[in-house]
This record gives C-alpha cells, sequence and structure tokens, in this order.
C-alpha cells in the first residue's frame, strides 16, 4: 500500500506552519497520536527553530556566522536532534507524522 503524502502550497510559510500547527493540535485532541515538527519564529525574533509536536521541545536550526559569512547557515546538530527524536518518537507508534 502506498503510503500518502500531502504537501501544502499556496501560501506564505508563516501561514502554512500555523495551519500544520492548529491541525495537529485538534487532531491530537480527537485522540490521534500526531508526532514531527513545524517551524517557529525563535523568542529573539532573529530566525526559526523547529518545534517538537509531541514534547514541545524546540531545536536551533540556523546559527549566526556573522554579517559577512556566506557559508550556509543550516545549523546541523539542531537538525539532528530533532530527527533522533523524531525518529524515536515514529518508533513508539504514532497515527500521523508531520515534517516542515
Amino acid at each position: 500500500m502506498a503510503t500518502p503524502i500531502l504537501a501544502l502550497t499556496g501560501a506564505s510559510n508563516p501561514t502554512i506552519q500555523s495551519l500544520l500547527l492548529t491541525s495537529a493540535r485538534r487532531w491530537n485532541h480527537a485522540g490521534r497520536r500526531i508526532v514531527g515538527v513545524v517551524e517557529v519564529p525563535s523568542s529573539d525574533g532573529i530566525g526559526h527553530r523547529l518545534k517538537d509536536l509531541a514534547t514541545g521541545a524546540q531545536y536551533a536550526i540556523y546559527q549566526e556566522l556573522g554579517s559577512g559569512s556566506e557559508a550556509c547557515q543550516l545549523c546541523g546538530s539542531g537538525i539532528i536532534e530533532a530527527c533522533e527524536s523524531l525518529c524515536r518518537q515514529i518508533a513508539a507508534g504514532c497515527d500521523l507524522v508531520v515534517i516542515s
């Protein structure tokens, strides 16, 4: 059986992230086990973080390299932490995985 995949397009990133977060909360309240991560603004207002839907933990996804840097600003360690947590949650069983 094929695994269904949903991709959301046609709206701004904040709108899509909000829809994913709101939907996941609604499904959780309906008794579904939802795991995954959505992108949320950082508390310092600079950049974004990944928020774990099951635990509420937040993971850094960007690193500040300075104004003159042209290197990739993705924070590998934060992304790895989020992925490791998500893999454990999937292995424990869930009804839906949300990855943003």
